[in-house]
C-alpha cells in the first residue's frame, strides 16, 4: 500500500496485491493441485491486483474490549461483470455477475493505541472472504462458493516476512516492495486468468 495523508484526519491509500498459491502449512509456491471436488489436476494462476484506490475518512468504529485487547470488524460487499462469460469460458466462469463478501477483523492492544511513542501500532489480521469459484478450480456453475479464511499482520520491515516469500516476490518483481507504484494498469486476478490462460471446455 501506499499512502497519503489528506488532512482533517482522511487518507488515501492505493493498494498492489501480490501473491501466490501453496500448500497448507507451507510457504512454497505449487504450480498444480488435485481439486478434492472434481478429481482434476488444476493449476492456480498467481495473484496480481490492483492498483485499488481507497479513502478512508474519520469514522466511529463499534470496538470490541477485553482487558488491554481491541478488536473491530468490517464487512463489505463487492457486485459486477464477470470478465470471464461463460459463453466462452464454460469452465472457468460462475455466471454473468461476480458476487463477493469480505469480513475483516483487526485486533491489537489498547496500550499500543495510547503510547504517543508507537507511530504505528502493531496488529493483527483475521479474513473471511465468501466468493466465486476461481477460475482455475474450473467448476463452472457448480453449485458453491470460495470460503477463504486466514491471518495475516502488520510487518516493520522484510525480515518479517518467511523467506520463501520474500524469495518469491525478489523474483517475480523486485522492485516490488520499495515501489509506491510497481505497475500502472489496473488488473485483477479474474483479468489476469483471462489474459494468460485459453478456455477449457469440459
Amino acid at each position: 500500500m501506499s499512502w497519503k495523508n489528506l488532512g482533517n484526519g482522511s487518507f488515501h491509500y492505493r493498494n498492489y496485491d501480490l501473491g501466490y498459491f501453496t500448500e497448507p502449512n507451507s510457504d512454497v509456491r505449487i504450480e498444480e493441485f488435485t481439486n478434492p471436488l472434481t478429481g482434476k489436476t488444476n493449476r492456480p494462476v498467481d495473484i496480481k491486483g490492483g492498483p485499488f484506490d481507497v479513502v478512508i475518512t474519520p469514522r466511529q468504529y463499534e470496538w470490541t474490549l477485553s482487558g488491554d485487547d481491541i478488536w473491530f470488524s468490517e464487512a463489505k460487499h463487492f457486485k459486477f461483470a464477470n470478465k470471464l462469460s461463460p459463453e466462452e469460458w464454460p469452465m472457468a466462469s460462475t455466471g454473468e455477475t461476480l458476487n463477493m463478501l469480505y469480513l475483516d477483523g483487526f485486533n491489537g492492544k489498547v496500550s499500543d493505541l495510547e503510547n504517543p511513542d508507537i507511530d504505528s501500532a502493531p496488529s493483527i489480521l483475521g479474513i473471511h472472504h465468501v466468493s466465486p469459484w476461481y477460475p482455475f478450480f474450473l467448476m463452472g456453475k457448480q453449485t458453491g462458493v470460495n470460503y477463504w479464511h486466514g491471518h495475516g499482520k502488520k510487518i516493520a520491515d522484510e525480515s518479517d516476512a518467511s523467506p520463501e516469500v520474500m524469495a518469491y516476490v525478489n523474483n517475480k518483481m523486485p522492485e516490488f516492495m520499495g515501489s509506491d507504484a510497481p505497475w500502472v494498469n489496473r488488473t485483477d486476478s479474474y483479468l489476469d486468468y483471462k489474459n494468460h490462460r485459453k478456455p477449457v471446455l469440459e
